[in-house]
């Protein structure tokens, strides 16, 4: 799996205990290359970089040695494309909660598409309902008539430090055709 925006790490240790099966994690963030100016370019609302070796060590210690686990420093501007060529079409799950930025989330899945196998699954964190000018809605909005793809969404929730509502949604190829219980197809209710 791969893990775009790993922050502290506490989600990627959720994934390691809860995948029994998972035997490589590659998360990619900025660490501590973070700095202010990409925090407000990136609309990132309160997270505070954490430094690399600290995420390192602990989900090293979450794996016991039982999962690959590859951390990647930098932009995914830089770091994804070349990521992508090398390991194209090997991921089966693919989690989106990095950069904030229209610009970072269309390179991001750009990359994901290219990386995701043919029964790969993206999850998109942030995909705000009532903003357009940052997180996912613009490009799951324009994936929704994309007959390649497969949209679905999760239940939506409120964010209280923004004001926004705020859900989750999935991406596949459309020529699968699991279903995913609690969630519904947008594209059936437009």
């Amino acid at each position: 799996m791969i893990e775009v925006g790993v922050w502290r790490g506490d989600r990627a240790i959720q994934f390691l205990s809860l995948a029994r099966n998972l035997t490589w994690y590659a998360g990619f963030d900025l660490f501590e290359e973070m700095d202010s100016e990409t925090f407000a370019s990136e609309k990132m609302g309160a997270c505070h970089p954490q430094s690399y070796e600290h995420v390192k060590q602990r989900l090293d210690t979450a794996s016991n040695g039982n999962c690959r686990i590859d951390l990647v420093q930098g932009s995914t501007h830089s770091t994804l494309p070349a990521f992508a060529l090398k390991h194209a079409g090997t991921f089966d799950f693919i989690y989106l909660d990095g950069g904030h930025s229209l610009e970072t989330i269309a390179n991001d899945w750009n990359c994901s598409k290219q990386l995701m196998s043919d029964k790969g699954l993206v999850v998109f964190d942030d995909y705000y309902l009532n903003d357009t000018t940052r997180g996912a809605k613009p490009l799951i909005d324009a994936l929704l008539s994309d007959k390649a793809y497969r949209v679905r969404f999760f239940p939506v929730v409120e964010d209280i430090i923004d004001d926004l509502q705020i859900t989750m949604v999935t991406v596949s190829r459309a020529s699968e055709n699991r279903n995913y219980s609690g969630q519904r197809e947008k594209s059936a209710s437009r």
